[in-house]
């Protein structure tokens, strides 16, 4: 999908145009109920809001800087990093998000709602403490070839 809407000015009818694209991909695949995570700059995917409510405010505030992987808002299969939660700026894992969908699980617990499941391909920081240990899986390590659930947060999109 191409996304060169979001940067421009947000009065435009290129932006309005692929604003009501991003609200349509996003209630059909990241809703819980009429309801999504608000993408900008003031709630920063940490309010839940309706249609209206979230195209005012991408009006009017804009879009997080960067969010053009849209991970709270549907959009998985792509290739990313594994931030740590202990430093932020620290690369844990690189691998691929598998689903965000909250009432999937993951080790036998729900997903919930803020995070998503991973698929790690390449541990970095193999001693990184998993947030939500299952099985034999302690630290990231441990979980080559697995599913891991993550904060949304934490994952970023790897550039090509």
């Amino acid at each position: 999908m191409d996304k060169r809407w979001m940067s421009m000015s947000r009065s435009s009818d290129e932006y309005k145009a692929g604003l009501e694209d991003f609200l349509d991909f996003a209630f059909t695949n990241g809703s819980i109920g009429e309801m999504i995570l608000c993408p900008c700059i003031r709630c920063g995917n940490g309010v839940f809001v309706t249609r209206e409510q979230a195209k005012s405010h991408l009006i009017w505030k804009g879009f997080i800087k960067g969010y053009t992987q849209w991970l709270a808002h549907g959009e998985v299969g792509d290739k990313v990093t594994v931030r740590s939660m202990v430093d932020s700026s620290k690369i844990c894992a690189v691998g691929v998000v598998r689903n965000l969908d909250p009432t999937s699980e993951v080790g036998d617990t729900p997903l919930g709602s803020h995070w998503c499941e991973i698929h790690v391909n390449v541990p970095v920081e193999n001693d990184e403490k998993l947030m939500r240990p299952y099985h034999n899986f302690r630290k990231i390590g441990d979980a080559i070839g697995v599913a891991i659930a993550w904060p949304i947060n934490l994952v970023i999109l790897e550039e090509n």
